[in-house]
């Protein structure tokens, strides 16, 4: 009498249970990299606009604004629209003002 593991249906069946283990497996691996990712790029917009708007009020107090370069807080986009005002971009796309004549001491 032939035992159940010798049946080729039993085989392709196991192969089967493995295989959807090892797709489960590599989904939860994508969404979690994809989770770190996210979450890395939120940690890095929140400290480039924090650094910035520290910068900010240390260049204001020292009457040095010009000194500030806007490369050195990727990936925030950072705009100077004039001598009063400076626009930048968050996150999730919401465009800030910062009025220099309120940070002035």
């Amino acid at each position: 009498m032939k035992s159940l593991s010798d049946k080729p249906a039993y085989i392709l069946l196991e192969t089967l249970i493995a295989l959807s283990v090892i797709s489960i497996s590599v989904t939860l691996f994508w969404y979690s990299a994809m989770s770190q990712n996210v979450n890395q790029n939120k940690l890095e917009f929140h400290y480039s606009e924090v650094r910035l708007l520290r910068d900010i009020e240390l260049l204001v107090q020292i009457d040095n604004l010009d000194a500030l370069d806007s490369v050195g807080y990727f990936p925030l986009k950072i705009a100077k629209t004039s001598d009063s005002v400076i626009e930048y971009f968050t996150y999730d796309g919401q465009k800030r003002v910062i009025f220099l004549q309120e940070l002035s001491y």
